[in-house]
């Protein structure tokens, strides 16, 4: 089994020393902030989240907007946020209602007024929540 020291990583600079370090912090923070979200946020706002760290990690300028391009999106979303597609459709679509994202096929366009930044997950104040209705007659609320 190799050692770490057998790459030479001790005798180089104290910048390549530190990298493993930075880099380790910054996985141990991704992991806490995505677990903290998971445990205890909204679908929306992991939802937020997801958009954000996809907008940051793989989307690209294009003028004033971020365009995030991939073959399923919305399903990456889905994944980062441990919720349903059709959850991330209704979020999506009252976004894009809302004047903050264009969805086309296998691509989000976030307009330039979303300034979007690594672990960013604030966006514009949303919408008054959808009415739920009335339960049917056979459902109750859980108490």
């Amino acid at each position: 089994m190799d050692n770490w020291d057998d790459h030479g990583v001790a005798k180089g600079s104290p910048a390549a020393r530190n990298e493993p370090v930075r880099h380790h912090r910054a996985v141990l923070h991704y992991s806490r902030e995505r677990y903290r979200l998971l445990a205890t946020e909204s679908a929306e706002r992991r939802i937020r989240w997801a958009v954000a760290y996809l907008a940051s990690s793989i989307g690209s300028s294009e003028g004033n907007a971020t365009v995030v391009t991939r073959r399923s999106v919305q399903r990456d979303i889905a994944d980062l946020a441990e919720t349903t597609i059709y959850t991330v459709n209704r979020v999506l679509n009252d976004y894009e209602r809302r004047g903050i994202l264009t969805k086309k096929r296998g691509r989000i366009v976030l307009s330039g007024a979303l300034q979007m930044k690594q672990g960013a997950t604030r966006l514009p104040p949303q919408s008054p929540p959808l009415p739920m209705g009335k339960l049917p007659a056979h459902r109750t609320p859980i108490q």
